[in-house]
């Protein structure tokens, strides 16, 4: 069952790269909102987020951890992959600065579906 579900998460973000436009992803996913503005749980750069959760996912699957110290958004080891992986990415792709809330919602996030996992098997 695991393979299925990965393999419909990719070709969900395959479609919305083609597209253009975001698609479901369990991150991006919220409730609809009590007042004028974006989405609660829309994301502004989806793609970007996307990229840092697989950055966090593939880390955790291999066993390894990522630091991130949100009271100082430039220290972690998070951060510092990101900083190494970003003159092999398009520019304007790693926003120029880091949003310490959002990398701790996406690390919190991994954290949960990690143990989600772990209490299925």
């Amino acid at each position: 069952m695991n393979g299925l579900l990965q393999t419909a998460q990719q070709l969900a973000l395959l479609l919305s790269l083609v597209t253009g436009k975001s698609h479901l992803h369990p991150l991006c996913q919220g409730a609809k909102p009590r007042y004028r503005g974006r989405k609660s749980g829309s994301v502004k750069h989806w793609i970007y987020q996307d990229f840092v959760f697989n950055i966090l996912i593939s880390t955790t699957t291999a066993g390894g951890t990522l630091t991130l110290d949100k009271d100082v958004p430039s220290y972690g080891s998070l951060i510092t992959a990101i900083k190494m992986l970003t003159p092999y990415l398009p520019d304007g792709f790693v926003p120029r600065r880091f949003s310490s809330s959002t990398l701790q919602r996406l690390k919190t996030r991994c954290g949960q579906i990690q143990a989600a996992l772990v209490d299925q098997n």
